[in-house]
């Protein structure tokens, strides 16, 4: 399973995680990964059918070109990050048909600026 990305300022890169996907096996069990996501950062979920598309000379997509536009993307919007992900899949491609679903979720981590005191009496 590839993926996921993590896209911060500046970087780009593929989450070292193992195991089998989410939701192939009712038993399965799944160890859990803390992360301290930064204003901005980004996480991109995906099939492996989109990075596996083709185009005319079967040249496949890949994790880097996924990696390339979710960096220049830093700062959009979930949806404009989904937009630009798929057009450039889209565009690769080529018109070629696909064979693989094209799934992806993009996680945009924006903290709410709160800390909790807001509407409590100062007294």
């Amino acid at each position: 399973m590839e993926g996921p990305l993590r896209a911060t300022a500046g970087d780009c890169h593929e989450m070292a995680l193992q195991g089998l996907p989410p939701g192939m096996f009712l038993c399965a069990t799944y160890e859990s990964l803390t992360l301290r996501l930064e204003r901005g950062d980004s996480i991109a979920f995906f099939s492996d059918g989109l990075s596996d598309t083709k185009n005319h000379a079967e040249d496949f997509f890949g994790t880097e070109r996924i990696c390339v536009v979710c960096s220049s993307m830093l700062r959009a919007t979930p949806q404009e990050q989904l937009n630009a992900i798929t057009s450039a899949v889209k565009t690769h491609a080529e018109g070629e048909t696909q064979q693989d679903d094209l799934t992806i979720a993009v996680l945009y981590y924006k903290p709410s600026w709160r800390t909790g005191n807001e509407g409590r009496n100062s007294n």
